[in-house]
């Protein structure tokens, strides 16, 4: 009887391991990936402010000033959509490694146990939701930051000369202060993604 029951709970930690683990560890790996495309969103925001002001700048070639920042805008674009993209799958992962570990705890049969379980489930999930909101109020702010990135495009596209550019430097300046802001929203993110990265994640032996 006693090793039938040791089989038994084998069986089960095996059933656990196989389930549990590779979910966080793949939705951990996910976060990871979004923290690196973030941080490099970061570095490519700075490259469209330092463009457009290379725009502005006295005596400036402002031709080729001007095709540099519609690339660089070019480029933020491109990495806009890898980030949403890579966001939906985030969030279909964290679903269903969610919905994974509620079906686990439900199968844990000591009360105690059970109960740790669903703390902690809870303290993730209530993470992961204040990064949901952080994140939320990071993409407004950026979609109004881009909105500005756009029109400034649009305006001097059709009026590139020191005139157009006088006429533009509020929304410039505009552009220069979202980007600001944006940068360190950007990074307070990142390393808070890392964070819960880090909490979910199996756990490796050190490097040698």
């Amino acid at each position: 009887m006693y090793k039938k029951t040791l089989v038994t709970l084998a069986g089960t930690l095996l059933v656990f391991a196989c389930q549990s683990t590779p979910k966080g560890t793949g939705t951990a790996n996910e976060l990871t990936a979004m923290s690196a495309e973030l941080r490099e969103a970061s570095t490519t925001m700075a490259g469209v402010v330092k463009t457009l002001n290379a725009v502005a700048k006295p005596g400036a070639d402002m031709a080729k000033a001007f095709s540099s920042f519609e690339d660089a805008a070019d480029r933020m674009t491109s990495q806009e959509s890898r980030i949403r993209s890579l966001r939906a799958s985030v969030e279909t992962k964290k679903t269903d490694y969610l919905n994974t570990w509620q079906e686990n705890i439900k199968a844990i049969n000591d009360a105690t146990l059970r109960q740790r379980a669903e703390q902690r489930r809870d303290d993730v999930v209530k993470r992961l939701q204040a990064l949901g909101k952080q994140g939320e109020g990071l993409r407004a702010s950026y979609d109004k930051w881009m909105t500005d990135v756009a029109d400034v495009r649009k305006y001097l596209k059709t009026d590139l000369n020191p005139g157009g550019v006088e006429s533009a430097a509020d929304i410039i300046q505009r552009v220069n202060q979202g980007a600001a802001s944006l940068e360190k929203g950007v990074g307070d993110l990142a390393g808070e993604l890392d964070k819960i990265s880090d909490a979910i994640a199996a756990a490796k032996p050190p490097e040698s």
